[in-house]
């Protein structure tokens, strides 16, 4: 890994690592769903459900600041 010594060159590397966050909120979003309904003690499953909010709060998140981050890009070029 190069070293970085550009604020905007850390910037736009820290905005690319952000952009692939959502891709991994939703692999795991996919494989807390994966368990079948009824597998296990309900507590399991609640925390499951717990989890996969998170998950999906977490991903709007890091949407919401990509958003932001493309706003304020285009606001200064």
């Amino acid at each position: 890994m190069s070293r970085v010594t550009e604020p905007a060159d850390h910037a736009v590397l820290l905005l690319q690592r952000t952009r692939e966050l959502p891709l991994d909120c939703r692999a795991a979003a996919k494989q807390l769903g994966a368990a079948p309904p009824g597998q296990g003690p309900p507590v399991m499953a609640a925390g499951r459900i717990a989890y996969g909010v998170l998950v999906a709060a977490l991903e709007e998140g890091l949407v919401s600041t990509l958003q932001h981050a493309r706003q304020l890009v285009r606001a200064q070029g």
